[in-house]
């Protein structure tokens, strides 16, 4: 009943209402997918350290508390809700995916 209800009441043209489904739909499995998919040193890079990574979001299902934004990091710097292990924590995500050996190539068969 959301998607009705909200483009009654929110004036949207098609388009413009699609383009946010699909970015919300995106944006929502990307978070809950449960493997860091930025890639190291993203979150001291200014302006991109903006956006908040799968870590930014499974911290804030693990402990129950903090990291409530969804999209940008700089809603619980500003309300001082970002869990304090947050970097730390992306970095040690990080670094143990990039020393994971790369998984070997499927053998291909002679058909």
């Amino acid at each position: 009943l959301f998607i009705p209800v909200f483009w009654m009441i929110v004036p949207m043209h098609p388009i413009a209402f699609i383009s946010s489904m699909l970015l919300q739909t995106s944006r929502n499995a990307l978070a809950h997918c449960g493997y860091e998919v930025f890639p190291r040193g993203w979150t001291r890079i200014p302006g991109l350290n903006l956006l908040t990574t799968v870590t930014h979001h499974d911290l804030h299902h693990e402990r129950a508390h903090g990291n409530y934004a969804f999209y940008f990091t700089f809603w619980d710097k500003l309300m001082s809700t970002e869990d304090p292990d947050y970097e730390a924590r992306f970095d040690a995500v990080t670094r143990k995916q990039a020393m994971q050996p790369a998984a070997p190539a499927p053998a291909l068969e002679n058909a």
